[in-house]
C-alpha cells in the first residue's frame, strides 16, 4: 500500500574535522526532490544544543550562503559528543538529495560524520535513511560539500520511505579474492588507484610499514617508478625513500606523487600523468607479508590513498596479495590508517627459499626496475 512521505527529517552529526572541538557549525543545509528543487521548510530546531547570540538553528535554512555569515553553531557539540537538528518540511515529501555548506571560519567545527532519519508517523518512530562518515570538507570556507560525481551534495542511497521496516543499505562490494597460496619473496609494489579527492592531483604518504609472522619487516628500499617529486636547488624532495624512514611526525619526511593527476590536470613540472601512482618495495629479506599500514601526512587529507592493489613477486610474475576500495583515511594528521591484513592465504615457506630470478616483462605489470638498496634507519 501506499504510504504518506515524512514531514520531519533530522541530521544527527556526530563527529567534526577538528579531533576535540567543542563545537559544530553550518552555514546553510537544503533538502532537494527528485528533480533538485529545494523542499519548504517551516521549522527547524537543534534539541539538546547551546547557540550563541546570532548564530541559531534558523540561519541554517534562511538561504543564506554568501557573506554576510548566517551560521548555525552549536556550542554543546563536545559535551553531548552530537548535535541534533531536526527539520520540518511545509508538506510532506521525499528527500532525494542534501546539501551542506560550510561557514565563514574555523574548519575545526565543520561536520565530517553524520546520519539522516526521517520520523514515520505511521510507524511511530525514527528510521535511517542515510550515513556518512569521515567525509572531507571543503577546503574554502562559504563552500558546498560534494559527495560523488561533480554535483554538490549527498544522494540519498535506498528506498526507505516505508513505515515498519527499510530496505537496507546494499554493502560495498567484496575485495578481489587473493590467490589461494601466498610465497615467500623480497619484492612486493603498491598501486594506489584513488585519493580522498574526486578529482585527483596528488597522492602522499608520510610512512609504510609491513609486518610479518614475527612482527615488523625490515624494508630496505622503496621507489615511485614514474612518479613526479617537487625539485629543490639542492634536487628532488620528498621522494619514496622517505616512507622507509620511521620519521612519522616531520612534514620534511614525507613522500608526494604529482603524476597521480589526471592527464589534463597535470602539473608543467610533470609530463604524462595518468591518474594512479606506484610504489616499489625491496625487502633486506625475503618473507611473508601478513599485514601491513599506512600513516598519513603533514597535511591536506584530500591527498590521502583511498583505493589501491597490493602485489607480490613470485619469481616468474606480479600476482596480485591485497585490494582496498574507497578506504577512510584517518583525518588527523601523522595517523596510521587501521591495520591491514592479507586474508584467506596458505603460508608457504620453503627451509631454504630459492634466490628469485632477474625480474622479467609481465604481461599486466612490468616489475619495478632494479636499483640499489640505500641504507635505512631501522624501524621500532
Amino acid at each position: 500500500r501506499n504510504h504518506m512521505p515524512p514531514v520531519r527529517y533530522r541530521f544527527v552529526f556526530t563527529a567534526v574535522f577538528g579531533p576535540g572541538a567543542p563545537s559544530l557549525q553550518l552555514q546553510e543545509l537544503q533538502l532537494l526532490d527528485a528533480d533538485g528543487m529545494r523542499l519548504p521548510t517551516v521549522a527547524v530546531s537543534n534539541p539538546g544544543g547551546v547557540s550563541p547570540p546570532g548564530e541559531t538553528p534558523e540561519n541554517v535554512i534562511d538561504g543564506i550562503i554568501d557573506p554576510p555569515p548566517s551560521q548555525w553553531r552549536d556550542a554543546n557539540f563536545g559535551a553531548n559528543r552530537e548535535s541534533i537538528l531536526e527539520i520540518q518540511l511545509s508538506e510532506p515529501a521525499q528527500v532525494a538529495r542534501y546539501v551542506l555548506w560550510t561557514s565563514n571560519d574555523n574548519s575545526a567545527r565543520d561536520p565530517i560524520s553524520w546520519h539522516l532519519d526521517f520520523f514515520s508517523d505511521e510507524a511511530g518512530g525514527w528510521f535511517r535513511l542515510d550515513t556518512r562518515m569521515e567525509v572531507v570538507p571543503p577546503d574554502t570556507r562559504l563552500s558546498a560539500y560534494f559527495g560523488v560525481g561533480s554535483r554538490a551534495g549527498f544522494d540519498v542511497v535506498g528506498d526507505a520511505y516505508f513505515a515498519g521496516e527499510r530496505v537496507p543499505v546494499p554493502p560495498p562490494p567484496p575485495p578481489s579474492s587473493p590467490p589461494a597460496t601466498i610465497f615467500r619473496t623480497d619484492k612486493y609494489r603498491m598501486v594506489i588507484l584513488s585519493t580522498r579527492s574526486e578529482i585527483p592531483m596528488a597522492v602522499q604518504l608520510q610512512e609504510v610499514r609491513f609486518y610479518g609472522d614475527g612482527g615488523q619487516l625490515d624494508i630496505a628500499a622503496a621507489s615511485n617508478p614514474g612518479g613526479c617529486q617537487p625539485r629543490t636547488a639542492a634536487g628532488l624532495i620528498q621522494t619514496a625513500d622517505n616512507l622507509i624512514d620511521a620519521d612519522i611526525d616531520a612534514k620534511e619526511s614525507k613522500w608526494l606523487d604529482m603524476h597521480m593527476a589526471m592527464p589534463d590536470g597535470c602539473p608543467e613540472m610533470c609530463s604524462k600523468c595518468h591518474g594512479t601512482s606506484e610504489l616499489s618495495f625491496i625487502l633486506r629479506s625475503g618473507a611473508t607479508l601478513r599485514s601491513y599500514d599506512m600513516v598519513t601526512a603533514n597535511d591536506n587529507p584530500h591527498r590521502d590513498p583511498a583505493s589501491w592493489r597490493l602485489y607480490h613477486f613470485t619469481g616468474t610474475a606480479w600476482t596480485i596479495i591485497d585490494e582496498r576500495s574507497n578506504v577512510a583515511a584517518p583525518l588527523q594528521r601523522f595517523s596510521p590508517y587501521p591495520r591491514m591484513y592479507i586474508g584467506g592465504v596458505d603460508h608457504i615457506v620453503a627451509s631454504s627459499p630459492p634466490t628469485p630470478p632477474p625480474l622479467p616483462a609481465a604481461p599486466a605489470l612490468s616489475p619495478p626496475p632494479p636499483f640499489e638498496s640505500p641504507a635505512s634507519a631501522p624501524l621500532p
